[in-house]
């Protein structure tokens, strides 16, 4: 989240139709204008944006509100920081082997160790300098204290 974001549109992030909602003023569109490239009527959208309880938006119009506004219906239903994910062209057509290695070790993780490392791994202070290699070592690899 953007730390320089005023609080009043901190808090349209923490719902489906204040992350429309936000997502459209970003992108400099009305409701009519969402609302036609979406394929929706603009009252319905009208009462997403409200986060009318009573709605249930099927996942075509959701899909179809997301191309819109150019963003993941992940990150429309709360289930991503991140609006956008990386186009297929921009992912890396390989994966390094401690990536991999790393991606296995997560896979074996049951639900409440994967939430703890994800909790750990978002605590981390994002201005804090990353080591890209590791000195003394002649693979770059760490190993534990006190072994060799």
């Amino acid at each position: 989240m953007n730390n320089n974001m005023p609080d009043r549109y901190k808090a349209l992030l923490d719902s489906v139709g204040g992350r429309i909602k936000l997502e459209r003023l970003a992108v400099s569109m009305n409701q009519s204008e969402l609302a036609v490239t979406a394929g929706v009527h603009r009252p319905y959208l009208n009462r997403l944006e409200q986060n009318d309880p009573k709605l249930r938006p099927p996942c075509d119009v959701l899909r179809a509100i997301a191309d819109a506004l150019d963003v993941s219906v992940d990150y429309l239903l709360l289930r991503s920081d991140i609006p956008t994910l990386p186009n297929e062209a921009e992912l890396p057509t390989e994966i390094p082997d401690d990536v991999a290695e790393f991606i296995h070790v997560l896979q074996q993780l049951n639900v409440e160790e994967r939430a703890g490392l994800l909790a750990f791994v978002r605590s981390r202070d994002s201005s804090r300098p990353h080591r890209t290699s590791v000195e003394g070592t002649a693979d770059g690899v760490a190993t534990p204290r006190g072994k060799p």
